[in-house]
């Protein structure tokens, strides 16, 4: 499962969840510093990623049309919430990702944890 980090989310989480998501990039070592939505929701598609991210413009642009299946970081939490909300559902994820027909999968990162859930 490639995962791509976007500029809200720190690099270091590529790092850190390395072991279960391999290849994933953040958009900084992209060259996509500050860039527009649309060119880290098109760069992900070119390369198989899912987008991560806090930002709920992404969500917009699954509402348009692009189908890319992408997970949405919701609530400020800190890098090491982010890190234990991903652990815990990979396998959620990995799922999601094979075999959803939903274009997105929110996941709620603060340590209260409530459920993630796929939507449209």
């Amino acid at each position: 499962m490639k995962l791509l980090f976007d500029e809200m989310l720190v690099p270091s989480l590529v790092k850190r969840l390395s072991d279960l998501f391999q290849d994933s990039e953040h958009v900084r070592n992209l060259a996509l510093a500050h860039a527009p939505d649309m060119d880290v929701w098109n760069r992900a598609n070119e390369l198989g990623c899912t987008i991560v991210t806090i930002d709920r413009d992404f969500a917009n642009l699954s509402l348009v049309g692009a189908h890319r299946r992408r997970l949405l970081q919701l609530g400020n939490c800190t890098v090491r919430h982010i890190d234990e909300r991903l652990r815990r559902e990979a396998v959620k994820i990995g799922d999601f990702i094979a075999n959803s027909s939903k274009g997105l999968l929110l996941i709620r990162a603060e340590p209260s944890g409530t459920a993630s859930k796929p939507i449209h």
